[in-house]
């Protein structure tokens, strides 16, 4: 479920329609839970309740995540900000994945063989991607928060490129091991809601997460130098985008879901 979340912070990044979109965000993230495990429709409707009570119980962390947001400075080191704002994308995360857990338990045969199918194709897309890795994903990611980078600012990304690289071999791994225990525990046909609710919880738990890896502690660095390398433009942007994506949070608090 974490390229839902992916998804869900470029959204918040990348859009300026946040009623439209805070309006819509438990279709929206129902619908991708839904497509994902082949829900039939009965099995939508509790799904559509879940999901909204879940976002209605985020206000309080909401709160916290707009101050968390507020207090980000760009003219000191980054990384222990980051690591801040991870501790919420994976309490998100874990939310998320307790309801896909409730939900892969009620799947049948049928089910079960389209959703494991899903996830074996995905994970040879990922494949495929890693294997014709370019680093235009990674401009796009950076500018959403940025803006357009300089010439020195996409050689520095390059000459990291090896690194970035090296992000999704492991998260391909990550998803084989998983995609092999989810195969296991369809097979035991036992206290199935339990044991994905602990393979999601390792998986969302940050120490468990590759945070301090040689790999992870260089992309650290380039986010370091990139920051060193803002330009009063740049800033502008920044400050701007964070503006926005607290506007959005703001909006989300104030609305609820039924």
């Amino acid at each position: 479920m974490r390229k839902l979340l992916f998804i869900l912070v470029f959204v918040l990044s990348s859009c300026g329609f946040k009623s439209l979109i805070i309006r819509n965000l438990d279709y929206y993230v129902a619908s991708k839970i839904s497509s994902k495990l082949a829900l039939y429709s009965k099995q939508e409707k509790t799904l559509d309740v879940d999901v909204q009570t879940m976002l209605n119980n985020q206000n309080t962390r909401a709160k916290e995540l707009i101050k968390v947001i507020d207090s980000i400075n760009i003219e000191q080191p980054i990384q222990a900000q980051i690591q801040v704002f991870r501790k919420y994308y994976f309490l998100i995360a874990t939310d998320i994945s307790l309801i896909v857990s409730k939900h892969l338990a009620t799947l049948d045969k049928k089910q079960t063989t389209e959703f494991l199918n899903n996830i074996r194709k995905e994970n040879h897309e990922i494949e495929e991607q890693i294997a014709e890795f370019t680093l235009t994903k990674s401009y796009k990611f950076i500018s959403r928060f940025i803006g357009s980078l300089t010439n020195s600012q996409r050689q520095l990304v390059e000459s990291y490129k090896d690194y970035l690289k090296l992000r999704q071999v492991e998260r391909h791994r990550r998803r084989i091991a998983a995609y092999a225990k989810m195969a296991e525990i369809f097979q035991s046909k036992t206290n199935i809601q339990v044991q994905f609710k602990k393979l999601f919880t390792s998986m969302n738990d940050p120490k468990q997460a590759p945070v301090i890896t040689k790999n992870n502690a260089k992309i650290f660095e380039l986010v370091e130098k990139l920051r060193q390398t803002l330009t009063p433009k740049q800033k502008k942007f920044f400050s701007e985008k964070r503006t926005e994506i607290k506007e959005m949070i703001d909006y989300f608090i104030k609305y609820k879901y039924d």
